[in-house]
């Protein structure tokens, strides 16, 4: 390459199409694929084994709800009477009988409100599962972003570099450069290239994450936007607080569980309460063909005779029912307490994401091209543009991980706080008053 008399015309082109080239990358990009972490998030309600279980679980819960309803199952039977004798084929009389055993008035709703209430927790326990999971589906695709963004700066930086390895070969060839400036530049080439192999792992660690979520086959690959929209912090913190107690789902599994318990201590102490059992026998007396003979009685049993066992019955489920209280606030504590983190981290990750942008990014950038200027003019060595561009690079290392950390922090926020949402609206467990 003959450059002699105009070398510093050509390091100049040179240094503005590289520059430029890295900026343009470094800017907006497509968003396509934006609907794609959307799709993911349906598809958890339908895909993944965590959730399915969780359904499974509210589904028997809702199956126990009817046999609550039921009667005990009628019994049915036959005597046969002898006088005189002890002879078995010396029968008299055939008696035929049937009972069936009637709880005491609101016995059976009790146990049936227990069992629909158990149910909703359990309902509410399962929303719990999918909202967990559709968070961890956003940390895992932002995380998928990032570490795809990590192997474009990467890939960026390395051109840059093979593009400062070009220049200064130039100025050496010229005559104003030394050939320390190549070998500095070849050995900055060779500490990018050791990390790629830790960003593709990354790369492969993230894909495999959501994999796993969306249970699909671990070689399946995704594609991602190049710069995902962000959720937008809509709550203060009193809002976040007010919101979880309305709509955080574990919350409300806890709630419906304390209820469950209040409808157990009714069902217990209804159980000094007597039963009846309504019989009918019909007789019929040997050598005849027909009935010539019906009877009809009631009875009911006497549990206050035997006081211990039903009073230890009631203080059980008094006991269960202090517990879940206990249970309740205990967890509506920690809810405030997770409220408040996700919160005061989304807070502070967005405004890292606003400095990067504001601030930090474009010093970085104006950094690297007074030293490109300076590096032209002789006036500072190649590592100075070295380091410019590698802190060029960190920053936009850094403002990228500042996204995916305030990403995930919105995520933990929304299991928490988001209103009602569609699909949980449609399970019937989100009730008119809940609605308003």
């Amino acid at each position: 390459m003959n450059v002699s008399g105009r070398p510093s015309a050509f390091i100049s082109r040179c240094m503005a199409w590289v520059l430029a080239a890295v900026f343009l990358a470094s800017g907006p990009a497509s968003s396509a694929a934006g609907d794609v972490l959307d799709q993911w998030l349906d598809q958890v309600i339908e895909q993944n084994q965590d959730v399915l279980a969780a359904r499974k679980e509210w589904e028997s819960a809702q199956q126990r709800i009817r046999a609550t309803r039921s009667f005990d199952d009628p019994m049915v039977g036959v005597d046969f009477m002898r006088m005189d004798s002890t002879d078995f084929d010396d029968v008299d009389e055939t008696e035929f009988m049937v009972s069936q055993r009637l709880p005491w008035f609101g016995k059976r709703r009790a146990r049936t409100d227990t069992a629909a209430l158990l149910a909703d927790a359990a309902g509410f326990r399962y929303l719990e599962v999918v909202r967990n999971t559709r968070a961890e589906v956003t940390r895992a695709y932002w995380n998928l972003w990032l570490a795809r963004r990590a192997l474009s700066i990467n890939e960026e930086n390395r051109e840059l570099l093979r593009s400062f390895a070009q220049i200064a070969e130039a100025r050496y060839e010229s005559g104003v450069g030394i050939q320390a400036d190549m070998l500095k530049a070849q050995v900055a080439l060779a500490e990018l290239k050791s990390e790629l192999a830790a960003l593709r792992a990354d790369a492969a660690v993230a894909e495999g994450k959501v994999n796993r979520l969306l249970s699909l086959p671990a070689e399946t690959e995704h594609r991602v936007p190049d710069e995902p929209e962000l959720p937008v912090l809509r709550w203060t913190l009193d809002e976040a607080y007010h919101s979880a107690r309305m709509y955080c789902c574990i919350l409300m599994s806890f709630l419906f569980e304390w209820q469950a318990r209040e409808a157990m201590v009714r069902e217990a102490q209804l159980a000094y309460r007597p039963d009846f059992e309504f019989r009918v026998a019909a007789r019929r007396q040997s050598g005849r063909d027909s009935i010539n003979e019906y009877d009809a009685g009631i009875a009911i049993n006497v549990p206050w005779l035997w006081r211990g066992k039903y009073r230890s019955a009631i203080n059980e489920a008094e006991h269960e029912l202090e517990r879940a209280q206990a249970k309740f606030l205990a967890e509506q504590d920690m809810t405030f307490l997770e409220t408040k983190e996700a919160h005061a981290g989304a807070s502070s990750a967005w405004e890292t994401v606003n400095l990067f942008e504001e601030s930090v990014l474009p010093q970085s950038r104006a950094l690297v091209e007074s030293t490109k200027a300076a590096y032209e003019n002789g006036e500072i060595g190649f590592l100075d543009l070295i380091d410019a561009q590698r802190q060029w690079n960190n920053a936009l290392l850094a403002e990228a991980r500042a996204r995916a950390r305030y990403a995930s922090y919105m995520a933990d926020l929304l299991a928490l706080v988001q209103p009602w949402q569609d699909y949980e609206i449609e399970t019937g467990l989100i009730s008119e008053e809940m609605l308003h």
